[in-house]
């Protein structure tokens, strides 16, 4: 009897071990990785039941192009290449943005952020003394933004907007 009533305790610890271990959330390197400058990915504990995070991230990574203006060189071209990480919420740093206007000016350097099911967040720098920051939003095929500059660039690109869709030109 007493043979049985230890092998029934653990059979029943095994099995609850294996729905314990079962359940739990695969990880990867990447997940731990944080966002734009800093910001974990899961830094706010309350937003796993907002609707936002519920909702797959866009799948955006490959090559985006369009247009770009701004206050001082009007248009120009606009080009984003985003790399997303496994779980698809963060832009790696292997990210870029590329902004080039008819008059010869430019700003394009590497970039990071994060991906939600509306758009995308970066932070970047056009090269030294120049960070930019910026955001889209819309869906898997278009996405219209801002980007803000810092330091020296910030006397050159004012008021910058951009409108991309998916491939490059």
């Amino acid at each position: 009897m007493k043979l049985s009533r230890t092998l029934g305790i653990a059979v029943c610890a095994g099995l609850l071990s294996a729905v314990v271990l079962g359940s739990s959330p695969r990880t990867f390197a990447q997940d731990a990785e944080e966002g734009a400058w800093g910001t974990a990915a899961t830094a706010n504990p309350d937003e796993s039941s907002s609707p936002e995070t519920q909702t797959p991230p866009l799948a955006i990574g490959g090559c985006w192009s369009g247009t770009v203006n701004d206050t001082a060189d009007g248009t120009g071209t606009a080009v984003f290449g985003f790399v997303q990480s496994s779980n698809g919420k963060i832009l790696t740093h292997s990210s870029t943005f590329n902004f080039t206007w008819p008059d010869q000016s430019f700003a394009h350097g590497a970039m990071k952020g994060t991906v939600t099911s509306k758009g995308f967040k970066f932070k970047g720098n056009a090269g030294k003394g120049c960070p930019v920051s910026g955001s889209g939003k819309g869906d898997e095929s278009g996405m219209t933004g801002t980007a803000k500059f810092g330091g020296e660039c910030a006397k050159f690109f004012k008021n910058v907007t951009f409108s991309i869709t998916p491939g490059c030109i």
